[in-house]
């Protein structure tokens, strides 16, 4: 490792948050064009019982080093008297092995914006990029947009109005076609991709109440759906869609031929529009449990399983392993392999400030965050070491290079800064 890589993260200040009681965060996300605005969705009781909540934050206040004084994060509603855990400020030595526990724990402000409840479980939420009110005729004027994935088996797509604090996010919208607990959803212009416990994927426009394509992914757990935008041969109008399964399995599903009136009509469950994926890629690592796609390297794309290690493939050439080799054999071969954690690789996130070498963020369930450069021939950096369970999400704030927010099951949402 890198000595000034080192230095970095040892120097590395946290924010950490209570989350609402008993609830654990499964999802957390900066908005990418609103830089101040944070999502993060929790359910109680791990995800098993229990209801769900979306809670959306202001982080304007936060500095650009953490203050010294520690503040109360605040909820609306039934959530006010919930504060700040008690921080110790003392530092800490350095971890082993590159890993890193936080030297100094000072915690910025969040502001509470808004927050919805539901009766189920909420396991995944996504940022929809239209802002003006597009589903309704009415002119409510700026308004954020985003979709949530419950435990009922229904998309909800809502929004909220910055400017009006403490105020619940209204539902626009909400679609129940899945049999099972939505797992991941993924958002594209108007498109709102949604995976399930039943091993489908839907495809909906958000103009539009009923589905335009259905995937028949997996017999098992959709994982992860992504839009690959950045992949040269996704249309304009409408990207590749990436689909990671507890099969092991990737596929590349390509909707571009499906860009026709038909498209923006509805069909039926037996009438499916895209039924046979355009790759698949055999992850050896079994179930895979996230999935990210390089914002600056064509075809490339990255994969946590639950061995611990991530993977990189290059889909312009997917070679299997010989046959000679009898278990590796019809397996995916990655260009690139690298163990990074001791349990599974629960999120990953990809820098969006850098323009030629974007670093890697890894969420896992050995309670620990790690830092990536994929470009040099020891890639990781190091562990952060801030949360006491498992870690579920991980976002990069748009506006710092060294800034990202993770949650878990701790009931904690924390803000790292290792400039």
């Amino acid at each position: 490792m890198l000595q000034g890589k080192e230095n970095r993260l040892a120097n590395a200040h946290v924010a950490r948050f209570a989350l609402p009681k008993d609830y654990m965060g499964f999802k957390i996300k900066y908005h990418p064009d609103f830089e101040n605005i944070l999502g993060c969705v929790a359910s109680q009781h791990f995800g098993l019982v229990g209801d769900g909540q979306a809670l959306f934050y202001e982080t304007t206040a936060i500095p650009e080093r953490f203050q010294d004084e520690c503040t109360e994060l605040l909820h609306s509603d039934v959530n006010q008297e919930k504060n700040l855990d008690s921080v110790d400020n003392k530092s800490k030595d350095l971890k082993p092995h590159g890993v890193h526990q936080c030297k100094k724990e000072q915690p910025g402000l969040l502001t509470a914006v808004s927050n919805f409840r539901a009766k189920d479980c909420m396991f995944d939420f996504d940022w929809l990029r239209t802002y003006q009110s597009s589903v309704s005729s009415e002119n409510y004027g700026l308004q954020i947009m985003f979709a949530i994935g419950c435990g009922d088996g229904s998309v909800q797509l809502g929004r909220f109005d910055p400017k009006k604090r403490g105020k619940t996010m209204d539902v626009l919208r909400v679609y129940s076609r899945h049999k099972k607990e939505i797992s991941t959803v993924a958002c594209w212009g108007q498109l709102l991709a949604s995976g399930s416990w039943d091993g489908k994927c839907f495809v909906h426009n958000v103009m539009r109440q009923d589905a335009i394509a259905i995937l028949h992914v997996s017999t098992g757990v959709v994982n992860r759906v992504i839009w690959n935008t950045n992949c040269p041969k996704s249309n304009n109008a409408i990207p590749n869609l990436l689909t990671a399964s507890g099969d092991g399995s990737v596929m590349l599903w390509d909707l571009r031929l499906r860009a026709s009136p038909r498209f923006d009509k509805g069909v039926g469950e037996k009438s499916s529009l895209s039924t046979t994926p355009q790759q698949t890629i055999k992850v050896l690592g079994g179930e895979v449990l996230s999935l990210a796609s390089s914002p600056v390297r064509d075809f490339e794309i990255v994969t946590g399983c639950v061995d611990g290690a991530i993977r990189i493939f290059d889909i312009r050439k997917l070679q299997t392993y010989k046959n000679g080799e009898e278990v590796k054999s019809g397996w995916s071969v990655p260009v690139d392999l690298v163990h990074v954690h001791d349990m599974g690789v629960r999120d990953l996130a990809f820098q969006t400030t850098a323009t030629k070498t974007p670093l890697l963020l890894t969420a896992s369930y050995d309670m620990t965050v790690a830092l990536l450069d994929l470009q040099k021939r020891d890639p990781l950096l190091g562990h952060f070491e801030h949360h006491s369970e498992f870690v579920y999400g991980v976002s990069w704030c748009h506006s710092h290079d060294s800034r990202f927010a993770s949650c878990g099951w701790d009931e904690m949402l924390a803000i790292v800064d290792f400039k």
